[in-house]
């Protein structure tokens, strides 16, 4: 699908940019055409700020499990990234080493993917992305143009070449095409958002042109994409826009986030984007969207100011726009969105150990629950963490069903 046909001249870019919200657009696809795709508006209103939010609005807090994730000299994470729910395994990436480690269903070590060497199956220290399918865990690494795949005990399967284009992420519908995300650095290939590779084939296609104006326009981004049930969406901040993509490659503009304070003026967003980048921090504007996350019923965004937003897609409307939320039984601890990750209709949260113990354990054991179940749920719980690990604790829960 091609948004803009031609590149834009910087004089009406501004105006394109504010009339996406009301018009209807159409566009064109190599598959399947789509006409008269009318985007779904976001507004995110900073007047309507909370600071914290009662989170039992939106997930069930009678389903839940704490889960202490071993500490061992094998399993000594550094920094969570991600994480997935796979087959009775839980995976995260960290990050802070170029990793992935494979976890049983309760916590304890499996396996791991950490690979860095020049050998068959091996990767460079420097890692675009650590992604999981549904039966794979693949590392993308640009600076030897492959995507390495292992399996869940940490043993390499295959690479594929990603034909000397760049990207920063990758998902697939089958594991047999796979869509490369980019949104800042140039390729041989050309400036281009997502380019289409299907596997064993020396075959690529390129989607989503952008202006030559905007080749530095990454914006932090945390999660450039959302993938779940039949489609993905793909987040590009510097146009305000939220593309989905299905199985059969159909492209189309879906939603338009609409900022309606502090947003970074658009003689600084379509310049050089490090000056708008700058420009952002030192007057506090909002450059757009850095995170992306979708369940059934609910998108989870959050801003560049570290705010998130919980927009109800059966309503159309914003539930909240907050920067964390608590669960009022538990007492006064609240809860980050930024160490949330969203799996279908699970919610996956990691906690300080010690702190989630101190906090909640005074106010859990002294308070008379009528929920008995919900009581002894709880203490059981809590009596699995051990505030002397060196590891994280997920705490799972699952959003609330319509």
């Amino acid at each position: 699908m091609i948004l803009f046909n031609k590149p834009l001249s910087v004089s009406i870019l501004p105006t394109i940019l504010i009339l996406i919200t009301i018009t209807v657009i159409g566009c064109k696809n190599k598959t399947e055409p789509c006409q008269n795709i009318k985007l779904e508006t976001i507004s995110i209103d900073n007047s309507q700020f909370e600071k914290i939010t009662d989170a039992s609005s939106f997930i069930d807090t009678d389903e839940f499990e704490f889960i202490p994730i071993e500490t061992s000299d094998s399993c000594l994470i550094g920094q969570i990234t991600k994480v997935y729910l796979r087959k009775n395994k839980i995976i995260i990436y960290d990050e802070r080493e170029k990793q992935a480690v494979i976890l049983n269903r309760d916590g304890s070590y499996h396996a791991k993917v950490h690979a860095i060497g020049k050998g068959l199956g091996e990767y460079p220290p420097v890692v675009n992305d650590i992604v999981v399918t549904d039966t794979k865990i693949g590392v993308l690494t640009p600076m030897i143009g492959k995507i390495l795949f292992y399996d869940f005990d940490g043993k390499y399967i295959e690479d594929i070449s990603i034909l000397g284009s760049w990207g920063h992420t990758f998902f697939s519908f089958d594991e047999k095409t796979y869509y490369l995300v980019n949104d800042w650095s140039t390729s041989s290939k050309g400036n281009n958002h997502l380019y289409r590779i299907k596997k064993n084939k020396n075959d690529m296609e390129s989607f989503l042109p952008f202006n030559e104006k905007e080749t530095n326009r990454g914006w932090g981004l945390k999660n450039y994409y959302s993938k779940i049930d039949n489609h993905a969406l793909l987040l590009y901040s510097s146009i305000d826009t939220i593309f989905s993509v299905t199985p059969n490659s159909k492209i189309e503009p879906k939603y338009y986030v609409d900022i309606k304070n502090k947003k970074l003026p658009d003689i600084f967003r379509i310049g050089d984007g490090y000056i708008a980048l700058e420009t952002a921090s030192s007057n506090d504007y909002i450059t757009g969207i850095n995170k992306i996350n979708e369940s059934s019923n609910y998108l989870i965004l959050n801003t560049s100011d570290s705010k998130y937003i919980l927009y109800d897609k059966n309503t159309k409307q914003v539930k909240f726009y907050s920067e964390s939320f608590n669960i009022p039984s538990w007492g006064n601890y609240t809860f980050g969105f930024n160490t949330t990750f969203v799996e279908g209709d699970a919610i996956i949260f990691y906690l300080e150990a010690n702190l989630i113990q101190f906090a909640l354990k005074d106010v859990v054991l002294k308070t008379n629950y009528e929920n008995k179940r919900y009581e002894q749920k709880l203490k059981n719980a809590l009596n699995k963490i051990k505030s002397e690990t060196d590891n994280p604790v997920l705490f799972l829960t699952r959003f609330k069903n319509k």
